[in-house]
This record gives C-alpha cells, structure tokens and sequence, in this order.
C-alpha cells in the first residue's frame, strides 16, 4: 500500500513538471535597419502625389531599435530611431493602448480601446477606397507589389523564454 502511494505521488509530480510553462516576464529586444534600394527612381517616388508636397521617400530609413517589457497581461515597448521615440503601453485585460511618440520635437499621444482601433481602421479604409477612386496617383501607389526578400540566418543563437532561437537577417 505505500508503494502504491509513493508511485501515485511520483507520478503526479512528473506530470506536473512535464507541464509546458507559461511565460509571464519577458523581455525582447529588437534593432532594425531599413535601407532603400539605391537603384529606386527617386524622381519617381516623388511625384506620385502629384503637386509639390514633402518627400518621405527615406523617412524610415536607419536603424530603430525597441525593447518590449512583458509582465502578465501588461505590456510596454520603447522605440527609438534618429527621427522619431516613443512608448505604446498595452493592458491587455481591458484592452486599451496608450500610445506616446515625439516626431521631430511634436510630442503626441493617443488612447484607444479595441473596439476604438476597429472602428478607426475601418473609417481609414473607407476613406482610402473613396480617395483611390478620383486619385489617379493615388491608384499608383495603392498597386500590389511583391518585394524580393530573403531570410539570411546567422551561426548565433540565444535562449529566449525557454525556446531555441537563431538570429537572422531580412533582405
């Protein structure tokens, strides 16, 4: 009879190990580096909109990088690149994003529900659809491209949150 105990209290315990675990801490750190292609037709690029206007055409290019802090159901993530920083702080048991950026010394922030970003990103695309349909240089830009892309990975690799990852460039 005590064996039968000892054996049922083994077993228990190894089932209980052999439990996957869930990550609730974690932090991930992450630079990119955005490079337009030299041979693009800047001259191109630039009239699309037709009439004068700034030209973004390299406004991201450079390095970003962003840190995410995960703890339960809060998250923060900082990110920070020559021309922009900024936090976007989600709780995800409400649901809300708080979202705080400077541009070019313009600091903003904006507050938002699920139900809010929803609602938003369909008025953007009915707005969007609208425009494309008396935009000519509009129905331009908005045209499907597939960039030629290629996963470059690395001899280096790091336990992150208990999984095996290897480091790997986009290009």
């Amino acid at each position: 009879m005590k064996l039968f105990f000892l054996s049922a209290l083994v077993l228990t315990g190894a089932v209980t190990m052999a439990q996957p675990k869930i990550v609730t801490q974690a932090v991930i750190s992450t630079t990119t580096n955005v490079i337009a292609p030299e041979e693009e037709d800047v001259a191109q690029v630039q009239n699309q909109g037709g009439g004068g206007g700034m030209n973004f055409r390299n406004f991201g290019d450079g390095e970003t990088k962003s840190t995410t802090y995960i703890k339960n159901d809060l998250v923060k993530t900082n990110f920070k690149s020559e021309t922009f920083r900024g936090s976007v702080f989600r709780n995800n048991s409400a649901k809300t994003t708080i979202t705080v950026f400077e541009i070019m010394g313009n600091k903003q922030g904006i507050s938002a529900t699920d139900e809010d970003q929803v609602s938003m990103r369909k008025t953007a695309d009915s707005m969007m659809q609208e425009r494309a349909k008396t935009d000519t240089g509009m129905q331009r830009r908005t045209r499907t491209v597939t960039p030629d892309a290629s996963v470059i990975y690395t001899e280096e690799s790091k336990k992150i949150a208990g999984y095996n990852c290897k480091k790997a460039y986009i290009v």
